[in-house]
């Protein structure tokens, strides 16, 4: 049904592009963009078809209503929902209650009524058990620091499934009489992930909280899925679409945790959305004398290990083998962080 209407609804647009007034050369490319856009909606590929759609707004053209129609379904695809919920309110408020697509477009807007209100309830904490295993570490295409591919073996542990929130961290700060980081332009969101917090403020939280930090080796293990993993490039797939927030389709800032699809064990964002601080200290030649079981890193060293990407960051930082670094005292707003405990201990949770 929906690749009926789309069909319709392009000949639609370039028709009307045709009658506008608008330079030759802009109709070209707004028709180049949605030959584009179709293809990416046939596919389900609801971010690239956002990606191309939108280009069309910034050309020298005059898009019919029913346009703003299908921005917002691309976006309500995408979980774009405030900006989805504008361009379907325009388009009923064009074509009131005869336009062609009104009582699609009030179904949308329900449910986008609903889904934000499933977006805005608090997220508990919660641990994924990551069964003990081996599996080989790093990347003989990736970076020199990437390389060697090692055989690793890891205990089991428990990991967050999720970053942690704004929410969470707020209760440390009250406990603790510390001070929120320094927030981001778009303010602190509960259920969003900490940012702008240094590998010392991971590592007191880690400490109140009764956790502790990933070693670089068990953070790559997880975000491949354990003993399930089934060698995608990211965390749950090699389409990063599908499980990350990166720079082509962040929008410019991090997203709400759990969004995209989790990988092989139910672990959310470890591809993408914010960096996370591992225990180890970098070393790039660390992988040529590195242990194989259960590794910590050097014992000494300058910089702490960061892993995952962000929404800032070009999509090959989110591969699950990619490996970064800075200052433990270095804070930025695309850094966070998620704590791993023993298999043995017993999870405890703070009201």
């Amino acid at each position: 049904m929906i690749l009926n209407k789309c069909h319709f609804f392009f000949i639609l647009l370039v028709f009307s592009f045709l009658l506008s007034k608008s330079q030759s050369s802009d109709i070209r490319k707004a028709e180049k963009y949605l030959m584009q856009t179709m293809s990416y909606i046939e596919e389900e590929n609801f971010e690239k078809a956002k990606y191309t759609f939108r280009k069309i707004e910034n050309l020298n053209v005059e898009p019919p209503n029913i346009f703003y129609y299908y921005m917002g379904f691309i976006l309500y695809e995408t979980t774009d929902y405030n900006i989805s919920e504008e361009y379907l309110k325009k388009y009923i408020k064009i074509d009131g209650k005869n336009g062609l697509h009104y009582s699609e477009a009030k179904k949308y807007l329900k449910q986008i009524k609903i889904r934000k209100k499933e977006m805005n309830r608090k997220v508990k904490p919660e641990m994924v058990f990551v069964k003990g295993g081996s599996f080989y570490m790093g990347s003989n295409s990736g970076r020199e620091n990437e390389k060697p591919v090692h055989k690793v073996k890891i205990e089991s542990f428990y990991i967050d499934k999720y970053e942690l929130t704004v929410g969470e961290y707020k209760k440390f700060c009250k406990e603790t009489s510390r001070a929120l980081p320094t927030e981001p332009r778009y303010g602190w969101k509960d259920n969003y992930p900490i940012v702008n917090v240094s590998w010392n403020d991971a590592k007191a939280y880690a400490e109140w909280i009764g956790k502790r930090l990933p070693t670089e080796a068990e953070w790559e293990y997880a975000a491949r899925g354990g003993p399930k993993s089934e060698s995608f490039d990211f965390s749950g797939s090699s389409n990063i679409y599908d499980v990350a927030w990166y720079n082509e389709n962040s929008n410019n800032k991090m997203s709400r945790i759990g969004k995209k699809l989790p990988n092989e064990i139910g672990i959310c964002d470890m591809s993408g959305n914010v960096w996370e601080w591992c225990e180890d200290f970098i070393s790039n030649d660390y992988y040529q004398e590195s242990p194989k079981s259960n590794p910590k890193g050097p014992e000494s060293g300058v910089k702490k290990v960061l892993r995952g990407g962000s929404w800032f960051f070009y999509q090959t930082f989110s591969r699950v083998s990619y490996r970064y670094s800075e200052n433990p005292e270095v804070k930025n707003y695309d850094i966070g962080f998620r704590m791993v405990k023993d298999a043995k201990a017993k999870i405890k949770y703070k009201k």
